[in-house]
């Protein structure tokens, strides 16, 4: 898709009462960074992942917070 540079997909995991985080980026973008930041992981440049205690609605909150300090980045150049 034109212009996206991160997708991330949240999954519960019920066995284990935490959210599962996947994190993709094209580019320079730190999935690695951000995961490990935000949801206690980490993986790779373009990939990483991670989890998060707490409720899906807390997590997709979480996430659009840390949207906010990584917007720059996230941004498509001019």
């Amino acid at each position: 898709i034109k212009n996206i540079r991160l997708s991330c997909f949240l999954r519960e995991d019920t066995e284990k009462n935490i959210i599962k985080v996947s994190l993709r980026s094209i580019g320079k973008f730190s999935c690695d960074r951000f995961a490990a930041e935000f949801f206690n992981g980490g993986g790779h440049l373009n990939a990483a992942g991670g989890e998060f205690l707490g409720t899906m609605d807390e997590a997709i909150s979480l996430f659009e917070k840390a949207l906010e300090k990584y917007e720059p980045l996230l941004k498509p150049k001019a």
